[in-house]
C-alpha cells in the first residue's frame, strides 16, 4: 500500500493534546500523527487476512483518514489508546463489554472481571437472574474501587447494572444508590410492555416472587429517585430485542455503562463519535457528507 499518511496530517488542538497526554491515550513521547497513523493501520491491517482486495482497503482507509483528521469524527478510547501500541498487544479496541461470568462463582468471576478492566473496558452486568442483586452489586463496586486504588489503568472503571421491574428485590435496589455510595456504577431499571401498560391502567403488577405491587406506586419510587440522584435510569430490552436480528441466539441482557446499546452475553462494542457542528452549514445540516462518513465508519461499503 501507498503511504497515504504523506498528505493526510493529524494536527489536534491545545486541549485535545492535553486530553490525549492526561489520559494516557498517546503514548510517551508519541507525536500525535503517529498515534493517528497507528490507529488507522491497525485499524485496516486486518483486511489482508481476510481475503478483501487491497486496492479496496487503500480506497476506504484513505477516507477514513481523511475524515478523523479533519476531526469529522474520532474513535474511542480504547481505540485511541490500545490499537498497534506497543505493550497493548493483548488489549482490545472495544469500549465496553457484558463480561460472560456467573457472579455466584465470586473467585473465577473476580479473575475474569479484572483480565476485562485491565483492558479499560466498561462494562455491563444484569443481576436479574440472581437472588441476591443487592449484595452482588455492592461486591462490584468494591472489586472496581481497589483495582482502582492500585493505579494500573489508563481509564475510569465504570459498569452498569441492571435489574428485571419484576425481580422481588427491586424495591431495595431502586434504592440502593440513595443509600451506598456507588461511585463505578449506574444502574438501570428493566422494564416491559406489560409493567408500562399496568402503570397506565393504574393496574397492579406481580412480581417474580407472587407479590403484587402498584405498578404506579413503582414508577414513582424509581422515579423519584431517578429526579433526587439521577439514577436509576429505565430500560426495554423486549423493544430493544425487537430490532436484535439474532435475538434468538444473543438476546440483548444489558447494556454499556450510558446505555448507548443493547448487548448480548460476551458482546463488545466500539464506540466512534460524530461532531455534528462539523456538517451544519448556512443551509442546514449536509447530509449527503454526513452519510459518506457514517457508511465508513460503520463498513458499509459502495458496491
Amino acid at each position: 500500500m501507498k503511504n497515504i499518511f504523506q498528505k493526510i496530517k493529524y494536527t489536534p488542538s491545545k486541549t485535545a493534546m492535553n486530553v490525549l497526554i492526561k489520559g494516557n491515550i498517546i503514548a510517551p513521547g508519541e507525536a500525535p500523527q503517529k498515534m493517528f497513523e497507528r490507529v488507522v493501520n491497525t485499524i485496516f491491517g486486518i483486511e489482508a487476512s481476510m481475503g478483501i482486495n487491497a486496492s479496496e482497503t487503500e480506497k476506504i482507509k484513505k477516507l477514513f483518514a481523511q475524515y478523523m483528521s479533519k476531526k469529522l469524527f474520532t474513535p474511542g478510547t480504547p481505540t485511541l489508546t490500545n490499537a498497534g501500541r506497543d505493550g497493548y498487544e493483548k488489549s482490545a479496541l472495544s469500549s465496553c463489554a457484558i463480561i460472560p461470568t456467573d457472579l455466584r462463582n465470586k473467585v473465577k468471576s473476580k479473575k475474569i472481571i479484572k483480565a476485562y478492566y485491565r483492558q479499560n473496558m466498561g462494562s455491563g452486568f444484569d443481576l436479574s437472574p440472581y437472588k441476591n442483586p443487592i449484595e452482588l452489586l455492592l461486591w462490584l463496586n468494591n472489586l472496581s474501587v481497589s483495582e482502582t486504588k492500585n493505579g494500573q489503568y489508563d481509564r475510569y472503571i465504570g459498569n452498569m447494572a441492571n435489574l428485571h421491574i419484576s425481580h422481588p428485590s427491586i424495591r431495595g435496589f431502586i434504592d440502593l444508590k440513595r443509600n451506598h455510595l456507588l461511585p463505578h456504577f449506574n444502574c438501570s431499571i428493566v422494564v416491559n410492555d406489560n409493567f408500562m401498560n399496568a402503570v397506565i391502567k393504574k393496574e397492579t403488577y406481580q412480581l417474580a416472587d407472587g407479590q403484587i405491587v402498584k405498578a404506579q406506586n413503582l414508577l414513582y419510587k424509581i422515579s423519584e429517585s431517578a429526579w433526587s440522584i439521577g439514577d436509576p435510569s429505565i430500560i426495554n430490552l423486549d423493544r430493544m430485542n425487537k430490532d436484535n436480528p439474532i435475538k434468538k441466539i444473543l438476546p440483548y441482557i444489558s447494556a454499556p455503562p450510558c446505555a448507548e446499546m443493547g448487548l448480548s452475553n460476551g458482546e463488545t462494542c466500539q464506540f466512534i463519535y460524530i461532531d455534528i457542528s462539523k456538517f451544519c452549514t448556512v443551509k442546514g445540516i449536509n447530509y449527503k457528507l454526513l452519510k459518506s462518513v457514517v457508511r465508513i465508519i460503520v463498513d458499509i461499503r459502495q458496491k
